[in-house]
């Protein structure tokens, strides 16, 4: 093969291997991300799933709007941003966060007792062109190499 194919092949190359590896976004893990990072207010992306995660300093946070079929009770997550159970029946609950230990710095894990949602889940930190996002699958059946932007709810920090 002559250099000017292999430079013609290159990009085709390139963009098979993101369709194949099912690339959700641009992106990647924010390995960097940091508990002042964290605290504030993250709201979804999505306007129909009008999520709202107050994420405090001191390791508590509470969750307005949330969809009961999400996580709570031990309901798995295998829903596309479009189902009806991520939009009917939301509820308000809180609890405590965490920051993963060194090397999973960019995984925050979630813990509820609330008699609203008793819940156990996690979000990873993603660092994009425009900052870091909060990532949740929404389709926990799923491999990681098949995650698409449908299978995600992405939280966005608004303050």
């Amino acid at each position: 093969m002559t250099k000017a194919a292999r430079w013609l092949l290159a990009p085709c190359v390139i963009v098979a291997a993101s369709i194949v590896s099912g690339c959700a976004t641009t992106g990647f893990y924010d390995y960097d991300f940091t508990h002042a990072q964290a605290a504030g207010t993250w709201r979804s992306t999505t306007e129909a799933i009008d999520i709202e995660l107050d994420v405090r300093d001191d390791g508590t946070f509470s969750a307005t709007h949330w969809p009961q079929a999400l996580y709570c009770g031990g309901a798995t997550a295998e829903y596309a941003k479009d189902s009806p159970q991520l939009t009917s029946r939301k509820v308000t609950y809180s609890g405590e966060w965490s920051i993963g230990d060194e090397g999973a710095n960019y995984v925050m894990r979630f813990v509820s007792t609330d008699e609203n949602c008793r819940t156990s889940w996690s979000a990873q930190a993603w660092k994009n062109p425009g900052g870091t996002d909060l990532r949740l699958w929404l389709d926990l059946a799923s491999s990681p190499d098949s995650v698409t932007d449908e299978s995600l709810l992405v939280l966005s920090k608004v303050r």
